[in-house]
């Protein structure tokens, strides 16, 4: 189990241990009088249990929603099929990366400030988003991520 802020992530070995997760959950909720979103609430098979229609039963009736087909996100990171991942480093990350060095390039970029200062302004700003990322997560396609960052 992992958590963060509001964010809480849980491994469970099967979907016959949702009963018992939702049930822990209960008793959290109770003692701290937070409340789970279930409606936000999605379960990636991984492995056999994928394309097992019982876990795929036990998971609708503790109401979580599998789809092994989607990519989810966790703590910033996607987790699921690589194509979609793909994707959603192109669509999402590149592109922030990107607007923010346009904006930069716009605002402050062309202003007096030396080579070393806007290599430092391009370094924490514009590449911090994907510092993170890319420590937590290596970039499904990385050579053609870094033909569009160059």
């Amino acid at each position: 189990m992992a958590a963060f802020a509001d964010d809480l992530t849980a491994f469970l070995r099967n979907a016959a241990q949702l009963p018992s997760f939702k049930s822990l959950v209960d008793i959290y909720e109770r003692g701290s009088l937070a409340k789970l979103s279930w409606s936000k609430t999605y379960g990636l098979p991984i492995g056999v249990s994928a394309a097992d229609p019982v876990t795929k039963t036990q998971a609708l009736s503790a109401g979580i929603v599998l789809n092994p087909n989607t990519a989810i996100r966790i703590l910033g990171v996607y987790v699921g099929p690589l194509n979609q991942i793909d994707t959603i480093w192109k669509e999402k990350t590149v592109k922030r990366v990107v607007d923010k060095f346009e904006l930069w390039s716009q605002k402050y970029l062309p202003s007096s400030l030396s080579l070393e200062g806007k290599n430092t302004v391009i370094k924490n700003s514009v590449l911090a988003c994907v510092w993170y990322l890319i420590e937590h997560q290596t970039p499904p396609d990385l050579d053609s991520l870094m033909t569009i960052l160059q």
